[in-house]
This record gives structure tokens, sequence and C-alpha cells, in this order.
């Protein structure tokens, strides 16, 4: 009867490949005879109920399934049970065995296995819920699908209308919705009345979409008669078959794929488990082979527990993991000030790791503030800062005709109250390009309100990826005509509605010469980095369209070719500042940014150009065809005027004339050729260029009577009278240049991805530097040879830009060949949906990449990415529920920022560790002699946590804060196979060389208590035995005097007492020669506060823990004399000369002997 979307199964997971693939629906085609057959409902009566039930148990609710989540106890349990977790519950459950046994058969029983028991598993339990809760606050990205899905709709069941439950929706339904209702399902409009929905969270359109019963486009997201799960109904009514419900759902797909996309573990996260794993096999080898050595020797199974206990405990760091969660909260905290907030943590170190940054064009690395750059009419280019009287007065007539239409084919308007603003300052409600052309206008002409007014509008069609043109009817009080129709949009898409051209105040035929002119100031001005729009508009004459002419924007009942072209306007939206410095930081890292843009190639490659993201020396093929002199083409009586601007090409094709110099002239090759000259050279300064063209409707045809129909179309859309182009610019943040070239000092690719035009992409890459000056595209070879760019060696040129139609017909193959081929990208015209693509191609080349989004459909992409960073200011919910970073500011440069800082928390963890784990030699020995040389045990199981949990942890935190030895954006992403968290080299330092100097304190400073007791070192080898019986009361000492069980166990705490004490006092030195790996610790200074104070936080702990009574006793310390502090003091010393001598010689003998055996 009816079939499941493709690649979506009826139960069971679907598989990723499948969700990845473009949607296949046809439902949108079939005639509704067809479809109603297909589906077994009927127009009117809808489905009985006994159908709709059947189905609802074969196909399941109308519902996004969430995928498998894991039960709460079972994430505690893991966290409980992970890391070093094990271990120590193996040395609580042995403590507390022993223990136990210990009750049963000793007639004076102690509770210090216990007691160790108890705190063993407490830090197990606390570190545990500490992971839960991090773990926690990661947001469940199915949650904020959620949001989106409707809660009842109204269906029509056996003819009557129902209010049920969204979820019980299933094929075949008809339901109905109106204004302000959510869509249930995905819908075929049968039945339409001034409907219009908000698709923005789906297809990224900011107006709201006309919808009708006529299918309008083959794709499904860009037709008509189309409704979408999850999308608002904004205006109207509507009826419509329910086609697709649930996880089959366009909106479905995309949530299904977002969480069918597994986390990967991040860099920092494989890290640490690799660092676990050799603790844990380090451990458990050592351990298990000091128990056997010690049965072997004879020692009780209650005595070899003993010695397993004290090297799991001396062994595992138990308070790293918590560290190292303190240390990246702490960095995120930092970070969130400096407008990147973190949402998983362990991103923090991962943006640090990152080789490749895919940034979006609009609004990150420019400031999302359109402003006119240039006009061009009569075949003249106007610059917009020089646009005085004695420039614009040969042009008068047709600048006249090309203001009006930017005033009129506009919505944007000022915010109420702001009318003693100044312009520049005044807000605005409107799309950026709107705003430009607003505020431009307003400020040359002025009062665009009332003049809006006087030409009161009557029908419009909104501007959409597909058509990429804007129309709209106004009232034309002359003597011939009621209304004017204004048309502006993609400079292109203007001209291919336009017969005629406004030159110098006259209509002219739309020559190909005057079209050559369009596309040759089109491309410069998109390849400064401008966005270029055009403009024309046509007069309605009074005969056809009078008074009560009813225009119709659904069926289309006015003309919307054969208009007049008026212009060309660009607009630049500025990089912001910070951006070209981070991109320059990301390639200095080694990290690749790149470019995905919406815009026109030649925009995004100028606005790539320009924050460094393409470098000054890149070329891609268009560069290499232009150095070689291959030029690219791209493509009377009234009383309503029809106005209408758009991307260029497609203005041009709907014009059949042209205005030049207040006259209409035939639109003839030569001025299209023209017009393609123009619209190239704005395109390539990075300016966005709009066409713009009109055309007065004949009060003929268009009396005051007639309905205009914008459905149907009943008005003229070709033959229309262009009139000229405007080109505005988003001028890069002021940031971004520097950004950029930060990223390339960095070793960082920079790409930009962009929906703008690729000449205005290249200008805008070349202007914040992705592009490099003297990079060169295929095209850029083939220009400086003037040959076509089919002859052209790929390889030969270092700089690419993929536009999305090409990015599109790709194998991922032939994708790897490509980023393998070229070092600089521009990705233009390109979709959200190809991001994912991207950033899959160059994951596969083996970087780590950061990948900016802002909407629903780039939650792929950001899942997928290595780290995903959501706008914070322009990003939808989902796209910041699927992020690991929020950008609060928009800006690229504040990802640079991060990068900086993730490379910090990198240097900074090894340090932290390498300080940790120099205390475990001291911990360990104390347990091996004790086996080995059977001498009185020195430091007891509950000290060493007072050590790792007490002592170390705040000065292990306090790295967290340390400076950059050197610049960090100056050396190369870390290699995630060479350069690890903790390698050989930091073992070997930490262990066998540091680690050993501090054991050689403790033994020293507590033989010396000891001694000073009257056991003189000598003595001690091999009366462990004698020492630990409590039958002994008259064990001698070296003086002879008798020392009882009781006196014994008070001395050993006072040796216990003085290990710890060195052990800290060796861990200051520690400290301090773990600021630095290189540089000497003058050349570093003390200037971090929070590590000076753990100095002393270090030592209070150490003086509370022996001298409060009550605590002392509770963790088996005695109070020592405070000479006894002091033989530790000479190691500590030693630690501080031997470390600076080590890093002299390895600064004065870079890669040498000793650089290569103990640099970590």
């Amino acid at each position: 009867m009816f079939k499941k979307s493709d690649g979506v199964e009826k139960t069971g997971r679907p598989e990723e490949s499948a969700l990845k693939a473009e949607v296949k629906m046809e439902e949108h085609q079939l005639d509704l005879e067809e479809l109603c057959g297909r589906l077994g409902t009927d127009l009117v009566q809808g489905l009985d109920e006994s159908q709709a039930k059947k189905r609802l148990e074969e196909y399941g609710p109308n519902a996004v399934t969430p995928p498998k989540t894991i039960p709460e106890w079972v994430r505690l349990l893991k966290c409980m049970l992970g890391g070093f977790s094990i271990l120590l519950w193996i040395g609580s459950i042995l403590c507390f065995v022993a223990g136990a046994i210990e009750h049963t058969t000793v007639r004076f029983p102690q509770n210090d296995n216990l007691y160790l028991g108890g705190v063993l598993a407490g830090v197990v339990i606390i570190s545990g819920l500490f992971t839960y809760y991090q773990e926690a606050k990661s947001s469940k990205i199915m949650e904020s699908f959620k949001t989106m899905v409707p809660q009842t709709a109204v269906v029509i069941r056996n003819g009557e209308r129902h209010i049920i439950s969204a979820e019980q929706l299933v094929v075949g339904d008809l339901v109905d919705v109106k204004g302000g209702d959510r869509v249930p399902a995905d819908l075929r409009v049968i039945y339409a009345s001034n409907l219009k929905a908000d698709n923005s969270s789906l297809t990224g359109e900011s107006e709201p979409q006309t919808r009708s019963t006529q299918c309008t486009q083959v794709n499904p997201l860009e037709t008509k008669n189309l409704l979408f799960f999850s999308t608002n109904v904004v205006e109207g009514s509507g009826r419509g078959i329910v086609v697709r419900t649930g996880n089959d759902t366009i909106m479905g797909r995309i949530a299904r794929l977002t969480t069918t996309i597994e986390n990967q573990q991040t860099p920092l996260g494989k890290e640490l488990s690799h660092f676990i794993r050799i603790i844990t096999i380090a451990a458990a080898t050592i351990g298990v082979s000091c128990t056997s050595a010690s049965l072997y020797f004879g020692y009780s199974w209650i005595e070899a527990t003993l010695f397993l206990l004290g090297i799991i405990v001396a062994m595992v760091p138990e308070g790293l993991l918590p560290t190292v969660t303190v240390a990246l909260a702490l960095t995120a905290r930092q970070m969130a000030i400096k407008n990147c907030l973190v949402r998983n943590l362990e991103a923090v170190e991962t943006l640090g790791s990152t080789s490749c940054i895919c940034s979006d064009k609009t609004g990150t690395l420019t400031q999302n503030r359109m402003t006119v750059a240039h006009l061009w009419c009569d075949d003249s280019i106007i610059d917009a800062d020089e646009d005085d009287d004695v420039v614009i007065e040969p042009h008068e007539h047709t600048w006249n005709a090309l203001s009006r239409i930017a005033m009129l084919c506009n919505r944007a308007v000022f915010k109420s109250n702001e009318a003693n603003v100044p312009i520049t300052r005044r807000g605005c409600i409107g799309d950026a390009s709107e705003v430009g052309l607003m505020k431009y206008f307003e400020d040359r002409v002025g009062s665009t309100m009332q003049f809006r007014t006087t030409h009161e509008k009557v029908a419009e069609i909104p501007f959409n990826s597909t058509q990429k043109f804007q129309v709209s009817i106004h009232r034309n009080e002359t003597e011939n005509s009621r209304f004017v129709l204004v048309m502006k949009g993609a400079p292109e898409k203007i001209l291919e509605r336009c017969s005629t051209i406004m030159m110098h105040g006259e209509d002219q035929e739309l020559t190909d010469q005057m079209r050559q002119a369009f596309n040759d100031t089109y491309l410069r001005l998109g390849a400064m980095g401008e966005r270029v729009l055009g403009f024309c508009d046509y007069e309605l004459p009074a005969s056809q369209y009078d008074e009560t002419y009813c225009f119709d924007t659904e069926e289309v009942n006015f003309p919307l070719d054969g208009l007049r072209f008026v212009g060309l306007i660009s607009l630049i939206d500025p990089p912001r500042a910070s951006v070209p410095q981070a991109v320059a930081k990301c390639r200095q890292a080694g990290i690749l940014v790149v470019m995905v843009t919406g815009d026109h190639p030649i925009t995004a490659k100028a606005i790539a150009k320009s924050v460094g993201i393409l470098s000054p020396h890149s070329k891609t093929v268009e560069d290499i065809a232009q150095e070689r002199g291959i030029v690219r083409n791209e493509t009377e009586n009234s009383r309503f005027v029809l106005v209408m601007k758009g991307a260029p090409e497609k203005i041009l094709e709907r014009c059949s004339t042209i205005m030049m110099h207040g006259e209409n002239q035939e639109l003839t090759d030569q001025m299209r050729q023209a017009f393609n000259d123009t619209y190239l050279r704005l395109g390539a300064m990075g300016e966005r260029v709009l066409g713009f063209c009109d055309y007065e409707l004949p009060a003929s045809q268009y009396d005051e009577t007639y309905c205009f129909d914008t459905e149907e179309v009943n008005f003229p859309l070709d033959g229309l009278r262009f009139v000229g182009l405007i080109s505005l610019i988003d001028p890069p943040r002021a940031s971004v240049p520097q950004a950029v070239a930060k990223c390339r000092q960095a070793g960082i690719l920079v790409v930009m991805v962009t929906g703008d035009h690729p000449i205005t992409a290249k200008a805008i890459a070349k202007s914040v530097g992705i592009l490099s000056p003297h990079s060169k595209t295929v095209e850029d070879i083939a220009q400086e040879r003037g040959i076509d760019i089919t002859q052209v060696d790929p390889r030969e040129a270092n700089a690419c830009i993929v536009h999305g139609s090409d990015l599109r017909a790709m194998t991922p193959q032939q994708l790897d060949q490509m980023l393998l081929q070229h070092e600089e990208f521009v990705f233009a015209r390109t979709s959200p949906q190809q991001k994912l693509a991207i950033v899959e191609g160059f994951q596969r080349q083996g970087r780590f990449v950061a990948v900016t989004g802002d909407g629903v459909n780039d939650s792929p992409a950001l899942k997928k990415a290595d780290i995903g960073v959501a706008m914070g200011i322009a990003g939808s919910d989902v796209s910041k529920q699927a992020a690991d970073m929020i950008l609060l500011d928009d800006n690229f440069a504040s990802i640079v920022t991060g990068v900086e800082e993730g490379r910090l928390i990198f240097d900074n963890l090894k340090k932290s560790i390498a300080y940790t784990l120099t205390s475990k030699i001291p911990e360990l020995l104390p347990f091996i002699l004790f086996m080995l040389l059977r001498i009185p045990l020195v430091l007891g199981t509950v000290t060493i946590l007072c050590i790792d949990l007490g002592t170390d942890m705040f000065p292990a935190i306090s790295m967290a804060y340390e400076g950059p030895e050197s610049d960090l954006m100056k050396r190369k992403p870390r290699h995630p196979r060479k350069d690890r968290l903790v390698n050989m080299r930091l073992v070997t330092m930490a262990f066998c060389q540091i680690g050993a100097i501090q054991a050689a304190a403790g033994f020293f400073a507590a033989f010396v208590v000891l001694a000073d007791n009257g056991f003189l070192p000598g003595i001690l080898f091999g009366i462990s035995h004698h020492w630990n019986s409590r039958s002994y009361n008259d064990l001698p000492d070296s003086y002879g005097q008798e020392w009882t069980y009781g006196q014994r166990m008070t001395l050993q705490k006072a040796a216990y007492t003085s290990f710890f004490v060195a052990v800290v006092i060796a861990q200051w030195a520690d400290l301090i020669i773990c600021k630095t790996r290189r540089l000497s610790i003058f050349q570093q200074g003390m200037f971090n506060h929070k590590l000076t104070t753990s100095l002393f936080f270090e030592i209070t702990v150490a003086w509370v823990l022996q001298y409060i009574p009550g605590v002392n006793k509770a963790i088996q310390l005695e109070p020592m004399l405070y000479q006894w502090w002091v033989p530790a003091l000479p190691f500590a010393l030693l630690i501080l000369v031997y470390d600076e001598v080590r890093k002299w010689i390895i600064r004065k003998l870079p890669n040498g002997w000793l650089e290569r055996e103990t640099y970590y």
C-alpha cells in the first residue's frame, strides 16, 4: 500500500550511511489521485479508525525514536569501576577481609585495616560520584529535538475532525494546520489559504516560506507543497496528507543521524586511558610479584596482603583524575571569560590538538554587518563612498530607478523610537543585506519608510535559495501606472529575468555586451569579498493592473520576466578583527582552517584571502585560469510597478531590456558581457552582488481591480528591465586576519565553508588570510597562462575553491584526493548537509577537526567533528546541544583563543602528572625494602593517602594556572602517537631521578628519627619480624635499651611522620621544577600566585596532620621535634640544582642526548 522511506527499516537502528544519503522522496511529485491510491486514504473522509489503528500497531507511533540509552545505575556503576577504581576496590576488600580475620584470630586486634578499607572505599565512591556528575552534565541531544515536537494534532478520520496526540498520527491521515501550529508530521499540502511556514530550523531560510498545492521543485526541501515535521506554521491555514512520520520524516532523519554518530573518545580521554592502563599493569605486576616473594620468604598471608595493599595504594595516583577534572574545569572557566563556553570538559584539551578548523564565513569570520560598497548602473561602477552629486549626476535617472527598487524590494525596518540615533548605529530588524541597503539609501535619499508608504506593497514573493530572487509589486501613482514591480536578488538570477536595462535614465535592450559588462562587474565586486545584489523593476501597465487588481503571489499573476535591469549593489561583511590572527595561529599550529559558506565562490574566496584561510600566495584553479587569460562566464501605461532583486545572474535571465542613462535599451550580448565583467569584478573584491530590475505593469492588463496571485503567478517574471547592480560587503572582523595568521603559524589549517558565491568567498578568504597572498587556484593558473581550466594540472595549484555543486558530485575518494592535492581550501555555495562530508574528509586525512555551525542541519557535522563549535548568538538549540563548545560572541578569533588554552592545559597537565608521579617511588620503596631487607616499615598506607589526597592535590591543581614557557602557537599540532601525555621520558624522570632523590630524603629523615631514639641504621636490617611482634616487649636498640611493642609502634609512627614530612619538603622542590620543562625557573619566574600559595598549603597540611590532637592519632602520625624537619632540606636543594643544570644543558645542546632522554 505504501512504503517506508529509503534507508530506514521498519524496526531496528537505521544505518548511518543510509541517513547520510540525500533524501529520496517522491510523494510531492505524484498527482493526488495516485498518492491517495498508494496511501489508501480519501481526500475528504481521511482514514477510518480501524485503518489508523492497524497502521499505528504496524509502524509504531509518530515519534523520533531515541537511541538506546544506558541506564543511570549502569552509568554510575561504570564510574565506580572505571580507571584506577578496580585496584582500589580490590585493596579495600582485602583490607576488610584482613581486618575481619584479625578480629577473629588475634587477641588484641587493631582497626587499622578496617580504617584503611573504609578510606579506600570512600576515595573510590567520591571519585566515582564526581565523574558521574560531570558526565550527567553533558546534555542529551534528543531532549532538544523533543522540544520541537508538537503534542497534539487536528486529524480528519471518518470525515470527522478529532484532536489527538501527535504520536498517534499515521501515514495517510488528513491533518489540518493553522498559524501558530507546529507541523506534526511531513505533510503533502492539498489545501492552502495564505499558508506560510517557518522552515529556518530545517533549511536555514530566514523568511517564512509560502506553501501551496503545487509541486514547484523536485528537491523536497525546496518544493512548496510539503510541510515538514516540527516546523512552525506562521500564517494562514491548510490541510495535508501525512506522507511520513517519526523517524522517516526529514527532521527525524537529522535527529537519528545526529544521535547515531558515535561519540568518539577525546584525545585526552585516550591519553588518560593509556596512562591508567600502564599504571594498572605496573601496579598489578609489582603487587603480585612482591606478594609471591613475601610468601616465599616465609611471611604470613596477612603480611603478604599488607604488602599488596601498600603497593596498590603507593602505585595508584588516587588524586590524579579529580586533579585533571578540576584543572580542566578551571581552564574552561577561563575560556568562558574569553567567550568560549565549554560544554564537554575534555574538549578543552581537544581544541588544543586541533589541526583543522572549518569555519562559517558570515558572522564568524565577518561581522555580519553588510555595508553597501559599490553600485553598477549605466555600465559604470560607482564607489559607495564617493557617490556625491558630481558622481551621481551623469547616472541620475538610472540611479533613481535603482534606489527605488532597493528601497521597495526590501523587508528590513528600523526599530521604533530610534529616529534621533545616527543611521549607522540605528537598530534594525531584517536580513543583514537588506539592512545594509536600507541604511545606505536612508542616508543618501532619506525617508525610506515614507517612500514605502507612498508606494504601497500589494504582492510579494520572498527570497528563497532555489529561485534566488525576491519580487514585490507596489502602487505606482503615475499617469499610466498604478503599480511598480521591484525585484532584488542574486545578480545572475535578477539578470535572467530582465530584457531591458536602464542606462543613463533610458531603457535599452539588454544586449549580450551589457550582460558581459554585468558579469565583469559582478565578479570584480565579488572578488573583493563583497556581497553583490542585483536590482530590477517593471512598471505594471495601468490598463492591465488597475486599483482593483488582486495580486496573487501563490499563482503569480504578474510578470517576473522581461523586467528592466537597473543595477548592482555590493555590500561587505567585514571579517571579525580577531579572525586573521586566529587563522594565522592555526596555520602556525599546523591546524587546517576551512571555510564552508553558502556565499558565491568569488565572495567566499575574497573573504578567505582576507582572513588568511587562503594564503596570499595560494592559487585556485580560477586564479590560474585568470593568470592564463581565461575569462569564466557566470552565468508605458501603468498602475503598478514590479520590482525585483536577487542573484545578478538570475535577475539578468529575466530581463530583455536594460536602463542606460535614463533610456530603455535592448539587452544585447555586449551588455550582458559588461554585466558579467562587473559582476565578477565586484565579487572578486569579496562583495555580495545583488541584481535589480523592474517592470511597469500595463494599466490595460493590470488595472486597480487586478488580483495578483503569487502562487500561480499571474504577472510577468520575464522580459523585465534590468536597472543595475549593488554590491555589499560584510567586512571581516578586525581580529580575524591576525587570528588566521596565528593559526598558520601554529600549523593549523583554516578552511572557509560558506554559502556565498565562490568569487566573494575567495575575496574574503584572501582578505583574512585563509588564502595566502601568493596562493593560486587552478583558475588563477589558467588565467595567467591564457588557457582553459581543463588544461591545468590540479596538482600545480596549492589552493582550491570548491563549489557546492562540485562537492555534491564527488565521491569520498575524489574528495580525499582533492584534499591531498591542495594546501588551502574554500568551500562556497555549500549546504549545511555538506559540512558532514567535509568534516569526514579532513578526518580521513588524520586531522583533528573543529567545525562551526548554527543550524539544526549542522548538528550531524558538529557531532562528528572532533570538536563541534556552535554559535551562541545565531545558533539553534539543537546545534548548541550537539556541540562541545559554544562561541558566546560568534567570533572566529575566540576559537583560536581556545586552541591556545587547549595547548597550554596539555602542557600543564604533563607537568601536573610529572609532579604527582614523583612521590610514587618514595611511597613504594618502604614496602619493598620492608619485605626484602626486613627493616621496619617507615611509611604507612594511610599516610600515603595523606600525600596523594591531602598535600599533593592543591599543588597539582595549581599547575593549571601556570603560564606558557614559549609561544604555544609557533609549534605544530601535537602528534597523537608521538607526543603522549605520559611518555617513557616522563616516567623515567619522575620515578628514576627526582623520585629516587625523594625516596632517599624520606629514608634519611626516618633513619635520623630512629637513630635519635637509639636505633642506628645498622641494627634495623632483619629485625622487622621482632619489631612487629606483640610478644617481643624487650627488643634492644643500638645502646641496649629495651623497647616494648607499644613503644616501638609509637616510634614507628614518628618515623612515618618524618618520612611524610620529608616527602612534602621534597615535593616543594618538585613543584617548583615542574613549572618548566625547558626554561630555568629564573626565566619563568614565580608569577603563578596559586602555585606559590599551594607551597604554603602543603606545609600547613603537614603541620595540621601531625600536631592537631586526634587528627594525628586517626592517621597514625606522631608530633615530632621541629629539628626533624631539617634532614630533608639538602635533598630539596639537590633536586632544584640537579634540574636547573639538566635544563641548562638541554637549552645549550638542543636535540642532544639529555634532551632526547629526559625532556618529557
